[in-house]
This record gives C-alpha cells, sequence and structure tokens, in this order.
C-alpha cells in the first residue's frame, strides 16, 4: 500500500541524483516571506522564489495543529493539472515557513490532444475490462523518466464493488501509446473491544464509541460500518464482454444500539459469518485511526463516511470459475482471506452500491481480518497516503533501473503508523493465523534487513527495511518526542507532491521535517538509520556472485525476484523493462560466461494486474569491467552494456552465453523483460569457460537456494505458484485467493505480490 521534492535557498540542498525528472529539493530558509493571517499568501511568497514561474494553484491546508501546518499548492500548465508536481510549505506555529518542498517542471507539452476522450475511453476500457464512460477520463500532464507528456488518465467509474480491482490506465494524448497501468486498490456508543488484536491484547476492554447524534448503528460523520450478510440474492453484471449473474451479499448494519444506547455483542467464532462484533471493532479501530491523523492536521477524507465492510464472503464456484455455482443464490459463500482499501479516485481524490472509497475486510478460512486493528490501522493508512502522498502503483526508473520504492515505501507507511497507533512493531498478529497457522505475525519493524540484500521487486518484501528504519529511530525517541516524530513524518506527506518518488528522496525528506519538529540530534538518529539500511546516500542495487545460485532473501517469495514488465515501467518506446537489482560476478581469466536462472511462476505478474499483454518474456543485459550497468531515458532507453540478447526459457528455465573480451575479470548482469506481463526468477548462477573455480561460498548480497531470514521473522517457505494479496503474506497461494480466479478469467490477472 504506491502512488507521491524539494527546493532550498541557503543552502541549496539537491535530493538523490539518480532522480531523472524534475529532482526534488528542500527550502530550508531563510524565506523572504512574513507571517500573516492569510497563510496562504505567506506560503506561497515563500515558495515562488523556487518554482521557476510554474503556476501553482491553491490547493488545500491542514488544521492547526501542535507545531505545525502544511499548505499545498499544485502545478498546472494552461489550465491542465500536471500529476505530482507542485509545492507544500509546512508552517510553523507562530506563522513562520519552516521548510517547504517544491517539484515542478519546466519543459512542458502542448496542451492540445491528438487523441480524443472517447478513443483513450475505448482503450482503457479494452485493458481495463470494466467500461469506461464520458467523465471517467480527465487530460492531464503526465510526469515519466524521459518528461512531462500530455496524457488521458481513465479510472473506470464501473466497478466490481468487494473485489480489489481499481484499474488506473495513463494514455499518451499525442500518440496513443499506453504510459502506464496499475491497481489502485491497497491490501492489506460503549462496547466492549480488543485494544489491538485477540492475539496481542486478549482481554476485551471497555470503549465508548462515538456514534453520531441519533444514531441507533455504527454511522457517524466520517465512519459507517458495515457488514456482508448473505440475502440469498444474485445480480447481473458485465465485464469485458461477459453477461453473469453472480450470486452477492447484501450490505446491512446488523450491530443495533440497547436501549441504553450501548453495542455490547460479543465476539463471535473465528470462522463466524456476519457477526455484529466485527461492525463493532471495525467501528472503533477506524475511528481510533481516524482520530490518530487528524490530530496531526489531517483533513476529512473526501468520502463522507467512508464505508467499513466486514465479513466479506464470495460466491462458490468462484475458484473454478463455475459460473452454475455463481448464480445459484442457495450455495453458501466461499471464505475472503484478504483485506483492502479501494479509494474512489486513486488521482484526483457496482455492485453493492458503493461509488466512493471503502475498506472491504474478509471472514478468511480461519479468522475474521476485522478482529485485528493492526491490520485496520494499516489498511487506513493506505487511505491516509491517498488523500495525501499519492504515490503512484508503477516502478520508479532511475539510472539504476527499476524501484519498487513507490509502492514499498506506501506499504512501509501502513506498517510504520499501524505500529505507532499500537505501540507494537508486531503487525497483525491475530491475522497472520490465517495466512500460516504459527506465524508469529504478517510483518514485524524490529526486522534487520538491508538494501540491497533484501530488495526483491516486491513491494512488500521491499517494504521492510524502509519501515524498520523509521520504527528505530522513533523508537530511541523520549515518549514527549515520538508523537512529534509521527507529526514529521505526517507533514511531509502532506506537504510533498508526491507521486514517482525514491527511496532516498522520501527518506531525506523525513529527515529535514524531523530537524524542524524536534531537533538535529533526532534528525541525525534518522539518517543513521537510513544510512545504515542501505537507503542513504542511495542503495545500490548490486548482489554479488559468490559461486552458488542467488536468490531472494525473503522466504515467502521462494527465493524469487520479481521482473517487472514494460506496462509497469512507463518508459516510452521501450524495448525492455530494465530489471530492479543487477549482478556482479568475477571470473579471471575467462572466456566465456553463461547466465542461467529459473523461472517463477507469479500468478499474473509481479506488479501488473491487467491480462492479455504479452508474457514474461527474459532478456540479459551484460557490461564488462569494473562499472555497473546505468540506464538513461532522455529519449526511449539506453543503457550503458555491451551486449544484450534473449534468454529463451525451456523448461523452467533460461541462459545466455556471452564471450569475454579480453582482458576483462568481471561483468555487471541484469535480467530484464521484454513483455509487457511482470515475471520472477530465482537460482541466479554463473557458470564460465577458461576459469579457475573458486571455493563455494555466499557473498554478502547473495542467498543460497532456500533464501535466508535476513534478520526476518520465522516463516514458512513459499512453493513456486503461491501467491499473496493485500494485507496477506505471499506465500498464500492464489488457488485459495477466490476474487484472484474470478479476475483471472475475466482477463484480468491479479499479482502476487500484495499482500
Amino acid at each position: 500500500m504506491r502512488a507521491y521534492t524539494l527546493a532550498s535557498i541557503v543552502p541549496l540542498l539537491l535530493l538523490s541524483s539518480t532522480a531523472l525528472a524534475a529532482p526534488s529539493k528542500i527550502l530550508t530558509g531563510p524565506f523572504a516571506a512574513t507571517p500573516s493571517k492569510d497563510v496562504v499568501s505567506t506560503a506561497r511568497a515563500a515558495v515562488t522564489p523556487s518554482a521557476h514561474g510554474a503556476t501553482l494553484e491553491y490547493r488545500s491546508v491542514t488544521a492547526d495543529v501542535g507545531t505545525s501546518r502544511v499548505v499545498r499548492f499544485a502545478q498546472t500548465h494552461q489550465g491542465v493539472p500536471v500529476l505530482f508536481r507542485g509545492a507544500g510549505v509546512v508552517l510553523r506555529k507562530d506563522g513562520t515557513p519552516a521548510f517547504a518542498v517544491v517539484r515542478t517542471e519546466d519543459q512542458l507539452p502542448s496542451t492540445s490532444p491528438a487523441i480524443s476522450e472517447a478513443q483513450a475511453l475505448a482503450d482503457a476500457t479494452s485493458l481495463a475490462k470494466l467500461t469506461a464512460k464520458p467523465g471517467d477520463a480527465r487530460l492531464t500532464i503526465y510526469p515519466t523518466a524521459s518528461g512531462p507528456r500530455l496524457s488521458w488518465v481513465v479510472v473506470p467509474s464501473a466497478r466490481l464493488s468487494g473485489v480489489p480491482w481499481v484499474p488506473v490506465v495513463i494514455i499518451d494524448a499525442q500518440s496513443g501509446e499506453r504510459i502506464a497501468a496499475w491497481n489502485a486498490a491497497r491490501f492489506a456508543g460503549a462496547a466492549k473491544v480488543y485494544a489491538s488484536n485477540p492475539v496481542a491484547s486478549p482481554s476485551l476492554m471497555d470503549v465508548t464509541l462515538p456514534v453520531g447524534t441519533g444514531e441507533t448503528t455504527l454511522t457517524n460523520a466520517t465512519v459507517q460500518s458495515l457488514n456482508c450478510v448473505d440475502t440469498k440474492q444474485a445480480k447481473d453484471i458485465s465485464i469485458s464482454g461477459f453477461n453473469l449473474k453472480v450470486h452477492v451479499c447484501e450490505l446491512k448494519q446488523l450491530a443495533a444500539a440497547d436501549s441504553n444506547g450501548d453495542f455490547l455483542d460479543a465476539p463471535g467464532a473465528d470462522k463466524e459469518p456476519e457477526d455484529s462484533f466485527s461492525e463493532i471493532s471495525m467501528f472503533y479501530h477506524v475511528n481510533v485511526a481516524y482520530d490518530f491523523f487528524t490530530a496531526m492536521g489531517m483533513t476529512e477524507l473526501s468520502t463522507k463516511p467512508l464505508p467499513t465492510v466486514s465479513n466479506l464472503m464470495l460466491p462458490d464456484g468462484v475458484q473454478t470459475f463455475d459460473t452454475t455455482k455463481m448464480a445459484d443464490p442457495n450455495l453458501p459463500f466461499v471464505p475472503f482471506q484478504n483485506a483492502f482499501f479501494a479509494p474512489a479516485n486513486p488521482l484526483f481524490s457496482g455492485i453493492f452500491g458503493l461509488t466512493g472509497a471503502a475498506m472491504w475486510f474478509g471472514q478468511g478460512p480461519a479468522r475474521d481480518y476485522s478482529y485485528d486493528g493492526d491490520v485496520v490501522y494499516h489498511e487506513f493508512t493506505h487511505a491516509v497516503v491517498d488523500h495525501t502522498l499519492k504515490l503512484v502503483g508503477t516502478y520508479h526508473a532511475d539510472e539504476q533501473g527499476l524501484s519498487s520504492s513507490p509502492g514499498a515505501m506506501n506499504e512501509g507507511l501502513a506498517d510504520y503508523f499501524s505500529s505507532a497507533i499500537t505501540g507494537d512493531p508486531k503487525v497483525g498478529e491475530y491475522a497472520s493465523q490465517d495466512l500460516a497457522p504459527g506465524l508469529p505475525a504478517i510483518r514485524d519493524l524490529s526486522n534487520k534487513n538491508t538494501c540491497p540484500a533484501n530488495i526483491t521487486g516486491e513491494v512488500h518484501s521491499d517494504s521492510q527495511f524502509w519501515s524498520a528504519a523509521l520504527w528505530a529511530a522513533r523508537s530511541g525517541l523520549s515518549a514527549a518526542d515520538q508523537p512529534k516524530f509521527d507529526k514529521a513524518i505526517f507533514d511531509v506527506m502532506a506537504a510533498s507532491p508526491g507521486g514517482d518518488l525514491g527511496f532516498d528522496e522520501l527518506a531525506q525528506l523525513f529527515i529535514t521535517s524531523v530537524k524542524t519538529a524536534i531537533d538535529q540530534t533526532a534528525a541525525d538518529a534518522l539518517q543513521k538509520e537510513m544510512t545504515d539500511r542501505g537507503v542513504l546516500p542511495g542503495c545500490q542495487r548490486v548482489l554479488e556472485y559468490a559461486d552458488k545460485p542467488i536468490n531472494g532473501a525473503d522466504p515467502f517469495l521462494g527465493g524469487a525476484f520479481w521482473a517487472p514488465g514494460t506496462q509497469d515501467a512507463a518508459i516510452s518506446g521501450a524495448p525492455y523493462a530494465p530489471g530492479v537489482l543487477q549482478f556482479h560476478a568475477s571470473f579471471p581469466g575467462a572466456t566465456q560466461m553463461t547466465v542461467s536462472f529459473n523461472e517463477v511462476q507469479t500468478g499474473g505478474g509481479g506488479s501488473s494486474p491487467f491480462g492479455g499483454g504479452t508474457p514474461f518474456t527474459p532478456q540479459i543485459v551484460v557490461r564488462f569491467g569494473n562499472d555497473p550497468i546505468t540506464f538513461d531515458y532522455s529519449s526511449g532507453l539506453s543503457a550503458t552494456a555491451d551486449a544484450t540478447t534473449d534468454a529463451p526459457i525451456a523448461g523452467g528455465k533460461g541462459s545466455a552465453t556471452f564471450e569475454v573480451p579480453e582482458g576483462a575479470t568481471s561483468a555487471y548482469v541484469m535480467i530484464v523483460n521484454g513483455g509487457q506481463s511482470s515475471g520472477g526468477y530465482k537460482n541466479v548462477d554463473f557458470a564460465f569457460e577458461g576459469a579457475p573455480q573458486a571455493d563455494a561460498g555466499v557473498g554478502d548480497g547473495g542467498v543460497p537456494e532456500g533464501g535466508a531470514d535476513a534478520g526476518a521473522s520465522p516463516t514458512p517457505k513459499a512453493s513456486e505458484d503461491d501467491s499473496g494479496c493485500g494485507c496477506r503474506v505471499a506465500g498464500q497461494s492464489q488457488r485459495s485467493s477466490a476474487f484472484a480466479l474470478l479476475l483471472a478469467a475475466l482477463g484480468l490477472a491479479f499479482a502476487r505480490r500484495r499482500r
């Protein structure tokens, strides 16, 4: 839970050199602006000198809470919004600017499209499988690694409510090329509730629920708690040319106030569907999360009240796409082993009749996800990221290739704030039992993960060194300073134009904000954590080969690395999508080098959930010598490489052989993907002709077959066809993910990477 620039006057602090477009800058002052009652004018005066003539339109101001508030501006060009570009100013309590974030584009395209809205809608419908109607497309300027492009952003308003499918399609308004596509859904009165979840806090505690005045059900101005109830009804739906009748639940409110106005329903059994306690638990925890972020200045979410759905289950037959069973309202539902947040409109912020944003929590085969407050806080934070930072759902392109940073930081922030609310680094001790018996937690922020050792290209896996750095820095603070640290992180989320950011870029923003909110010592502590984890000054995503096959360090991924497809890369005219990692091998005296790997079936792709595209088509890029492969996106895609060749897969294994230039003793190798759909691979191995064989061992960046814990909690090993999504771990089989097969049957292959 990926989609999300700074400028400084004296001194000018430039961020990562790997950000190839609209580099981020932090303004730390001194500022010419003087405080006034008009906070918008004060903020505008602070950023105007660094905006280089960009048109900045006022968008919002957070509440005046504690020590700061944030004023936000968006960049436009001739009335057309420039996505993820603009400025934000953090103002101190006395009204003076503390620091600012500026990210603007100056080389802007024509705003006259050659591709009509109707053409864009038709193409988006073809890809998303949901009908895009007039009003579902908006003309924008979309920044890419090769520069900003006039584009149609299409978000079909037709929805499969209860299914985590919120497609976003970006289409070049001049050429008609599909620039990018992603799924924006993010996985993951008086009453007695569990403080956190039935494992971490097994005793019920007395609380007063913030029910709206005069309400007898769980509803107030910001939250409405609903239940998925089987009333034996079937509804007609049409998707991608399929006309189907599907057994669906009805959204009802079963929890009702007693004569005293209290909601004292007892918890149901772990497997009990439709229990009213799930509504109480959801209502309580969502309001806790809402209050937590409101106390830091967050404005209300755009969907009011925000619906939360408990006990989500799916029709029988969906696993095998048996349309007869799916249509039979007399068959019992099957468990939904997940939870997710679905935004209303992920850039501009219907079976069941919900058209806005919503939180959906399943009744799994062994656990009710509504009971786990950790998971509720995680998914609610995705709603906050969607409301503020808006991290994109595509990969981040830098000179090393592609990075999962936008999606990984989205997941990392969701885990971080869940733990900040509970005070516990373990996330989801209760829901984890639905995924694997004995699994201590879904994730643990006290892990020792680092970059690049724990980079796989999968967002939940790649999030953990990031969230752990934040948690470790927070844990070292006093109890009085920890809330200030949380607000410093939130202020950046509220101020940054967001979009497509690298790990190091957002880390630098947080460090500046922490210095302003607390002091230099706290900022230095965060800097050290980010440095020790490999985030700063910038993670070099290179793993060393040491005479054993290299595998990913996440045991839930079965040792796999993700290979993004061209639909994930958002690079114009690219013959392939670069990889997320390089592998370095030394071979004194070799005359020939063979690179091999095993394909991993990812059940629809590591990132792209869109079906119908060309499959994983691996190629191998090689650069001989002592310098890694680098990429340039200024005109399509070019690489500093000596050779690029196909690596056809036979029997699940791909390989390619290269002649070693005279005098070369080492090489950097990257597995790239010429297909539109993402894929996976493992067991990256090298063989050399004419080279002496070194002693077997494991390099610092490599992990032998079977994976390694890399500081993570003990976890079961996944098989190659495993799949995960939302708050689920990736070890969860795709075959037990009912909605995944429904989507697959409709041409909507779902991503294994989400958990």
